[in-house]
């Protein structure tokens, strides 16, 4: 325990965590008469990168569905042009 502890509470906080192995922390409020605070290590936060997955699939992709909506809303506007 540091040596600049000038009072603890009697408010005990419950903190419950998951992760590699769920944990349960239970601490008082604690007052320091210094404390030193440090930036935090984020390096390790950053998510890999992966590439982006490929746009065709089975059925086409969203490629494939893009061109035939686009050819039935083509075929819908000669439609309506031929009837006027």
């Amino acid at each position: 325990m540091r040596s600049d502890l000038i009072a603890a509470g009697n408010d005990p906080l419950v903190s419950n965590r998951s992760g590699g192995a769920p944990n349960t922390v239970i601490s008082p409020s604690l007052l320091f008469g210094e404390l030193e605070v440090k930036r935090a290590d984020t390096s390790k936060d950053k998510l890999p990168q992966y590439p982006a997955p490929p746009l065709s699939g089975i059925d086409g992709g969203w490629q494939g569905a893009s061109e035939s909506l686009g050819l039935r809303i083509a075929k819908k506007e000669r439609q309506a042009s031929r009837n006027k």
